[in-house]
């Protein structure tokens, strides 16, 4: 032993058969890894198959999805991201980097507006969530599409413009009543929440 070099580790044989075997199932979990991200649909097909079916479904809704998603996920790296690769700080990178103007768009250009954004994130969530669901992925991905897609915290903030005075208000919610209760009941808690019906 003294002609071993220095940091040279003398194992046993049973220890030698551990590690070797340690050392085949991470190779083995690498090579699956890699297989898998290369089978794998990219977000761009996912976003394709995705704008598609919406276009099927409705074809105002299907265009309305088509045109936040071409301008700021299809031109952009993240699209031709293998979905089996995608981690959760690839997207919330990505999420970070969104302004308006879309791709292009100056770091110093404002942020999306919070409906855009939960619009656009629903959009690609929806997308990555169904292409990784058709292509059995693991449990992994589909955790880090719905954490990297998540959309950031808003401050809670009142209204900025208050549309009818309290007085005006408490005076529809009395007619409402009169009129039938069942209705007035429905107006009184549209008042309390500022709940509204699409």
């Amino acid at each position: 032993f003294a002609d071993m070099p220095t940091g040279m580790v003398v194992l046993t044989f049973d220890e030698a058969q551990a590690a070797a075997k340690g050392w085949a199932r991470g190779a083995i979990t690498a090579a699956k890894k890699e297989a898998a991200v290369e089978a794998s649909p990219s977000v761009r097909t996912a976003v394709t198959t995705y704008v598609a079916a919406r276009k099927a479904r409705s074809e105002r809704a299907g265009r309305d999805a088509e045109l936040r998603l071409r301008h700021h996920v299809m031109s952009t790296p993240l699209a031709d991201m293998a979905l089996a690769g995608l981690t959760e700080s690839d997207l919330a990178a990505w999420r970070d980097g969104l302004r308006r103007g879309g791709r292009g768009a100056k770091d110093d250009s404002p942020p999306l507006a919070p409906a855009s954004l939960a619009r656009l994130l629903n959009d690609l969530r929806a997308a990555l969530t169904a292409s990784a669901r058709k292509a059995r992925l693991s449990g992994d991905v589909l955790t880090a599409i719905k954490e990297g897609l998540r959309a950031p915290e808003a401050p809670d903030r009142a209204r900025e413009k208050q549309v009818l005075t309290d007085d005006e208000v408490r005076r529809i919610v009395d007619a409402a009543q009169v009129h039938d209760s069942d209705f007035g009941a429905l107006v009184l808690v549209l008042a309390t929440t500022g709940a509204r019906l699409d």
